[in-house]
């Protein structure tokens, strides 16, 4: 039988007041091998309902397979989702205008599990982060600018000495140090995290 994935089968009464709502999403991927020969379908997400309000963190957790990275992709809208209704901070994803898309993404970041993916190895780690930062502060002068990036660096506990390397001199929890911190560059209202201790190391 495949995961299923709820916090609650009903949406709270007070719906308008979350800050996140999932409400009956259905996700599916294409079969392949053995399963093929059933359907051509597999489900990866099943009824899935649950409300978050502002400020409140949740944890998911499930085996391997069971949806959780799916689920955290659907609600950032970077893969589509069969039925449903997921809104996040007003925004109803799946169905927003061109701009009300580039407004949704700076209010909702997500921070991928393989860090070393995430990170532009011609780039050392303080222009990574001033260009995340700059993508936010758009008036800002490079001082200022700076400034933010070191005060993100000290928000993840990165030594401000890592900023003038390049990600492939960090460790694996460095670099996973470097992707929160351009993650809260935007300043977010909502942000995923797909395994977000693992491989974390003492600063």
């Amino acid at each position: 039988m495949w995961p299923r994935v709820t916090k609650s089968p009903v949406l709270a009464e007070d719906e308008m007041g979350s800050a996140v709502v999932v409400e009956n999403l259905w996700k599916y991927f294409g079969a392949s091998g053995l399963l093929s020969r059933w359907s051509n379908k597999v489900p990866a997400l099943q009824g899935i309902n649950f409300t978050l309000a502002e400020g409140e963190l949740a944890a998911l957790v499930g085996e391997s397979g069971s949806g959780k990275t799916t689920l955290g992709r659907c609600l950032l809208g970077l893969v589509p989702f069969e039925t449903g209704r997921v809104e996040v901070n007003g925004f109803e994803v799946g169905n927003m205008t061109r701009g009300q898309e580039k407004e949704f993404r700076m209010s909702a970041q997500m921070v991928f599990q393989n860090p070393y993916a995430s990170l532009n190895p011609a780039f050392k780690v303080r222009d990574a982060l001033l260009e995340a930062v700059r993508t936010h502060y758009k008036q800002a002068t490079k001082a200022r600018a700076l400034e933010e990036v070191e005060k993100l660096a000290r928000l993840v506990q990165l030594p401000l000495q890592r900023l003038e390397e390049f990600p492939t001199s960090l460790s694996g929890g460095e670099k996973r140090r470097v992707v929160f911190a351009r993650a809260l560059a935007t300043r977010p209202k909502f942000v995923v995290t797909d395994e977000p201790v693992s491989g974390l190391d003492q600063p």
